[in-house]
């Protein structure tokens, strides 16, 4: 039986990584800081260690061995590095990288893997730490079989982070929306899109030491996906778009009152169909269903803390 550890585990795409391989007979240990219980069963060990700190995680590794690594949650070079100073790797075959596409230069083009990668003022020290932790497993290219997967919004169920719960929240309410004013196009992909193309590289030759990207080819501008959320909740919540001139004289970012960075963020996939792999087959109106049912069942919902400060100041200034 092949042996996978999952970084990772508790939260959104590791929990869900971790309860699918489970579900196809892996051996499956997950290592997390250990802060929140598992509610998964079936795996082999929850390993509790701070993957920052080698002497812990070296300690955690001693005696284990992994055929597959998929890493969740790894945010810089420190992470990466560390993970492999501190275990054997002798019969590592996929060490499953997730990244971002935030990794890229800014840019409004379409991003193709080879794209320019390096600092970007949209997305900060995340993008960046990303992109180097990227460059120390291609600098390793000839000890590390790695694999990297640079996805843009991933949704679905189990999101954690207030994405679209925040519009299904406030859909179910009636309440208004505010979305910049803007002609921005972006790219998103289910969950369960995610799973497959990265499971489906664990035995393909041609996609180690490989880069790519992981979307679905749909282009989504924030109108289209308001259509999507209110045919889908069938809500009649007003939809009010925020003019770019009033949020640079009030200094308002986007993230102030919307779940989304108002940037272009497309990416081509042909490599992966050029690789044999599968590409991102859910679109977003049958992924938001599913996401949807997800979240009419958590009946204790309540809306987390978030960055969105300035909602109630742009409703005044445009429902007066």
């Amino acid at each position: 039986m092949k042996q996978v550890l999952v970084m990772g585990g508790t939260e959104f795409v590791g929990k869900a990584f971790l309860q699918q391989l489970i579900n196809l007979g892996y051996s499956v240990d997950f290592l997390t800081t250990g802060r929140r219980r598992s509610t998964i069963s079936g795996y082999t060990t929850h390993i509790k260690c701070n993957r920052k700190k080698r002497s812990d995680l070296t300690a955690a590794l001693k005696h284990k061995q992994y055929h597959y690594i998929v890493d969740i949650s790894a945010y810089d070079k420190e992470d990466v590095e560390t993970l492999f100073l501190s275990m054997n790797h002798t019969k590592l075959e996929r060490y499953l990288f997730l990244s971002s596409g935030s990794v890229y230069c800014p840019s409004d083009t379409i991003f193709l893997e080879d794209s320019p990668r390096g600092e970007n003022s949209h997305w900060g020290k995340y993008g960046l730490n990303k992109k180097e932790a990227e460059d120390f497993l291609i600098s390793k290219a000839n000890e590390i079989p790695f694999v990297i997967f640079r996805p843009p919004y991933i949704y679905g169920e189990g999101n954690n982070l207030y994405r679209e719960a925040y519009f299904f929240y406030n859909m179910a309410l009636g309440n208004p929306i505010l979305i910049p004013e803007s002609n921005t196009k972006v790219q998103f992909i289910h969950i369960a899109d995610v799973l497959r193309t990265i499971l489906a590289t664990f035995e393909n030759r041609h996609a180690v030491c490989q880069s790519y990207n992981l979307a679905h080819r749909e282009t989504i501008t924030w109108k289209s996906l308001m259509s999507t959320f209110k045919k889908i909740t069938n809500s009649p919540s007003k939809i009010i778009e925020v003019e770019q001139k009033f949020l640079t004289e009030n200094e308002i970012g986007s993230k102030q009152f919307f779940p989304f960075r108002d940037v272009s963020y497309l990416m081509d996939t042909t490599k992966l169909t050029n690789d044999g792999l599968p590409t991102p087959a859910i679109n977003l109106e049958k992924g938001l269903e599913r996401s949807y049912k997800w979240f009419k069942q958590q009946r204790d919902f309540v809306p987390p803390r978030h960055s969105m400060n300035k909602v109630d100041f742009i409703l005044n200034a445009y429902t007066q």
